[in-house]
């Protein structure tokens, strides 16, 4: 099994929609959010933490603008 959290999420979301199962609304729509979330996860850590030292950091005026952004819309 992945330890991937964006695979984890794509298979949970995939298995929400199999057309051969009954299709829970809800439970595909917690599948989408979880992954929407995992994916921005990802590229959060990335802009916090590159791994290419060629790259800086997020400056933290940047992250208090998109903390505020997922805080307040």
């Amino acid at each position: 099994m992945s330890t991937n959290p964006v695979q984890i999420a794509v298979g949970k979301l995939a298995a929400a929609q199999r057309q051969d199962r009954p299709q829970d609304p809800q439970r595909i729509a917690d599948a989408r959010n979880e992954l929407v979330a995992a994916r921005l996860e990802r590229e959060i850590t990335k802009a916090v933490a590159p791994a290419d030292p060629d790259y800086e950091p997020l400056r933290t005026e940047d992250r208090e603008r998109l903390a505020h952004l997922l805080l307040h819309g």
